[in-house]
């Protein structure tokens, strides 16, 4: 989340880390067993490139920051919700739900067909 510090595990074989923010703002690291890349400041896609001491990248990869609530923006688990003690709605009367209609369109296909076929063989 926007604020956050940016905490970074980065390869062994890493010499340098470097940090690009949104607005295109480089902040190179010297590799360590465990960074901080300091506060998200900006919201958007931060980009995190590790480099080897001979300069090939070993890893390049986007962390994001939201912008928005902090709720938002939490993805601890949450509990399951407690559906067990809801009482489920009661079962509406079956005369009131009025009559099933399939039985006339197939009815009425039915007709449809056999008229049909009288008009052909007429």
């Amino acid at each position: 989340a926007l604020g956050d510090e940016l905490h970074l595990r980065p390869s062994p074989r890493a010499a340098s880390v470097e940090i690009v923010a949104p607005d295109g703002t480089r902040r190179p690291l010297e590799a360590a067993d465990a960074l901080s890349g300091g506060p998200l400041e900006q919201a958007g896609l931060y980009s995190v490139s590790e480099r080897a001491a001979d300069g090939s990248l070993i890893y390049n990869g986007r962390v994001a920051a939201n912008a928005g609530s902090p709720l938002e923006s939490d993805l601890e688990l949450r509990a399951a919700p407690d559906i067990a003690t809801v009482t489920p709605a009661p079962a509406s009367d079956p005369a009131a739900q009025g009559r099933e209609l399939w039985t006339w369109f197939a009815l009425l296909a039915l007709i449809v067909v056999a008229g049909e076929w009288a008009y052909v063989h007429r």
